[in-house]
């Protein structure tokens, strides 16, 4: 049953926005993509968020740093609509995100840390539902051999490593080329091959014009990446110190 509250979540983001998706202009640089604005959520008696406010402009990697149990995984399913805060709001584009704006939801990309979804389907299967449903192409068959995924392509979810996951749910969350992705913990389960090629990708993107938030607790990856720089302790969000 929570795989399967999971699984409808994810298509809930990563197949929403029930419009062509496909080469969407990118927005210019100083264009907020996405803001959260005094988000609160409690977690049984735990606040988790505490206010929390973050913002990502066009062209900017917004990194949310801290440890395990800290609450980033929450901060990001919370950004991408899986999650309704108890307080606050999230805007992508200006829109926000709880009013079921469809633009809003097509302009955002997003990628879980888990191994639970979709475990039934093979790779070519998960890509296809998410470009169908979007109403997008097909990732380029390039981009799909840079990600390692040629020679799992048929392969049922639940027989992939967890690296090979990640590859996927990242290939899913680029499909539609939307400007703002959400990654949670993206180099997790990847080799180091893989994790040069996850921080490559963040910075094509978003020397693009797009932009990304992501969640880390790497601090290898992180020193990679360079980006704007929060974290998050006790359900609040600060710069580090320098």
């Amino acid at each position: 049953p929570a795989v399967a509250a999971w699984t409808a979540a994810a298509l809930t983001i990563w197949l929403s926005g029930h419009v062509q998706s496909a080469g969407p202009a990118r927005a210019t640089g100083g264009d907020v993509l996405f803001e959260m604005i005094g988000v609160r959520k409690r977690l049984g008696t735990r606040v988790v968020l505490d206010a929390a406010g973050l913002t990502c402009e066009a062209g900017e990697l917004a990194l949310v740093l801290g440890e395990n149990g800290a609450g980033k995984s929450t901060l990001l399913r919370i950004a991408a609509g899986i999650v309704e805060p108890d307080a606050g709001e999230v805007r992508v584009g200006g829109a926000a995100l709880a009013g079921g704006d469809v633009a809003a939801r097509a302009a955002l990309g997003y990628a879980p840390d888990t191994s639970d979804a979709f475990p039934e389907l093979s790779v070519a299967e998960v890509v296809s539902l998410v470009a169908a449903i979007r109403r997008a192409p097909l990732p380029a068959p390039a981009l799909r051999r840079r990600l390692g995924l040629d020679v799992v392509w048929g392969q049922r979810m639940r027989t992939l490593s967890f690296g090979q996951v990640k590859r996927t749910y990242l290939l899913a969350a680029m499909v539609g080329e939307p400007p703002l992705w959400l990654l949670d913990e993206p180099s997790n389960g990847l080799d180091p091959d893989g994790v040069r090629l996850a921080a490559d990708l963040l910075r094509e993107h978003v020397a693009a014009g797009g932009g990304a938030v992501v969640a880390t607790n790497d601090a290898g990856f992180v020193a990679m990446l360079g980006g704007s720089r929060v974290r998050l302790a006790d359900g609040r969000l600060a710069r580090p110190a320098s």
